[in-house]
């Protein structure tokens, strides 16, 4: 094998190898009080590579967030744990959680409505899918099948995206000052360059970096660019590095969603119910491409005025019996 198909499968793999290094416990509990203000707490427990990787973000510290971090030992292990917790005390708008490149986006919008007799919540919470069946579909596959499958298989179809992607936004960048029709050829070039790649290589090439795989895929266009391209390149493909690693990182993640509203539950899409908390339980399966849309809604009724609507109510009934009974009678 090339020096450069090394270079190659080293960077990858090493993505891959992260499967085993362990999975996190994500828990997160949602408490919407009576006046629509919810308290929200994240915590993700695993080892530390894990825990501080924000596959899975947390909102970021500061108010109205607080951030604990900590570990404990179970069972001659270490494990950490990340608890943030607020309370908002606006929540009508949505409320993104995480917006950086490739982190596993997840956003609420809680809402409150208030009538006479009632006042109405209703929750919705989305963990963004990851569209991994329309980008690397066969990944998508060996992800389900957990990775009993060779790395060859899924590999250049990987890297033809990420490079692909990468190469597309770079056209749009006036300072790159190259034709499409440029950016087409090396595309096409990258394309042939990975599917040359055969898997053999060990854990010892895995210290090589993505500016390696860029540098030795470009020699033979060395004299046609500029030298701020490989650069330029490299920050193009960072966002969609870091996607492909983040779905990865959350192979073996496990989350559960517990939400607790007000009054009485009338629609839910929740797995299980424990007496008045909703529960929800999910893998990054079941976001490897669509969108997970946590669902729940509820209503609390204002008991004294539905009860002097219902005494209302039996009252007018009464008199229009009454008043009945009188005028027939009288016409008797």
């Amino acid at each position: 094998m090339f020096g450069y198909q090394r270079t190659i499968v080293a960077i990858f793999t090493f993505f891959a190898v992260i499967l085993f290094s362990g999975c996190v416990e994500n828990l997160i509990s949602i408490h919407i009080l009576p006046d629509g203000t919810p308290s929200i707490e994240f915590t993700s427990r695993g080892d530390s590579t894990d825990i501080f990787d924000n596959d899975f973000s947390h909102p970021p510290p500061g108010l109205p967030w607080s951030l604990n971090v900590y570990n404990e030992l179970v069972d001659d292990s270490v494990v950490w744990i990340k608890e943030t917790s607020g309370y908002l005390t606006n929540p009508a708008d949505t409320v993104y959680l995480s917006s950086a490149p490739g982190r596993l986006n997840h956003f609420f919008t809680i809402t409150m409505s208030t009538g006479l007799f009632a006042t109405r919540y209703n929750l919705n919470y989305t963990f963004e899918g990851r569209r991994v069946y329309q980008k690397y579909p066969l990944l998508g596959r060996e992800i389900l099948n957990d990775f009993q499958g060779d790395s060859t298989i899924w590999l250049p179809e990987v890297l033809n995206y990420v490079l692909g992607k990468a190469l597309n936004d770079m056209a749009g960048l006036p300072s790159t000052n190259y034709s499409e029709n440029f950016l087409e050829h090396l595309e096409n070039h990258f394309k042939n360059y990975f599917s040359r790649i055969q898997y053999s290589q060990q854990s010892e090439e895995l210290s090589h970096n993505t500016r390696s795989i860029i540098i030795d895929a470009l020699q033979p266009f060395q004299s046609r660019l500029t030298p701020g391209f490989t650069d330029t390149l490299l920050q193009a493909v960072y966002p969609y590095e870091r996607e492909f690693e983040t779905t990865i990182n959350l192979y073996d993640d496990h989350f559960r969603v517990l939400a607790m509203l007000p009054g009485t539950m009338t629609t839910t899409n929740a797995d299980s119910v424990l007496t008045d908390t909703l529960i929800w339980n999910f893998s990054v399966g079941e976001v490897l491409n669509d969108d997970l849309v946590i669902q729940a809604s509820s209503v609390m009724y204002f008991q004294t005025r539905v009860q002097k609507l219902a005494l209302g109510i039996i009252i007018l009934i009464s008199l229009t019996v009454f008043i009945t009974s009188f005028w027939k009678k009288k016409r008797l």
